[in-house]
């Protein structure tokens, strides 16, 4: 990780001439382009598999506004859910139980995830931000396991579109380059259902990923 940040504020220093300290960044009808790596967390297992790994993509972002800009990008993760729900039959004549279920499935996705960005300044080229978006998903990697044999065709879909939603913060080196942290949280493919005595949820992977990035500017 120190490595990681070292080469996030490898620009910094190198650019250091080229920072005017007074000047406040607009970017405003600028695209960046860039990229974005860090750690990877399986929210979704619930039977204590491993679920850290390193995640990553590229992205090119485009200021419609002051504080407001679409992010495109292209990300690659491990992804996964366990899930796991106990007989419930009571073996009496009124009997509204569910028998046992197991749902386990791992992965590798490449998403596709569109947002938009709401930059609010904290101080001078130092901002926070909040994000939405809707991202496409193909998998490059499935195994499952169901105890239903239905499931197996059911939740078995390699491309499939959800959600993503995050925060961080974004500080403008110069007008042509910024650094960022932020955190997401991906919710992925239906992969299964809860049951309950009124009503059937369905089950989703979920991710939570951590970002480090760097983005440039081309343009004079």
């Amino acid at each position: 990780m120190k490595k990681l940040l070292a080469l996030l504020l490898f620009p910094l220093l190198m650019n250091g001439q080229e920072t005017t300290k007074s000047e406040i960044v607009n970017p405003d009808g600028k695209w960046f382009f860039g990229a974005e790596i860090g750690p990877n967390t399986i929210t979704s297992y619930s039977s204590g598999e491993p679920n850290k790994s390193i995640q990553g993509g590229i992205l090119a972002e485009f200021y419609t506004g002051r504080h407001w800009s679409l992010t495109g990008r292209v990300k690659y993760f491990k992804t996964g859910l366990s899930s796991f729900s106990p007989n419930t039959h009571t073996g009496g004549w009124f009997d509204l139980g569910y028998d046992e279920s197991l749902s386990k499935f791992e992965g590798k996705v490449i998403t596709l995830p569109l947002n938009i960005k709401w930059e609010f300044r904290i101080w001078k080229n130092f901002s926070g931000n909040l994000n939405l978006g809707i991202n496409y998903n193909f998998e490059t990697e499935s195994k499952y396991y169901y105890s239903n044999e239905d499931n197996y065709s059911k939740y078995n879909s390699k491309e499939y579109s959800s959600y993503n939603s995050g925060f961080g913060f974004n500080y403008f080196i110069s007008n042509k380059m910024a650094v960022f942290i932020n955190v997401e949280y991906y919710i992925g493919g239906v992969r299964g259902k809860t049951n309950s005595f009124l009503f059937v949820s369905p089950i989703y992977n979920t991710n939570t990923l951590l970002n480090f990035g760097f983005k440039y500017n081309f343009k004079n």
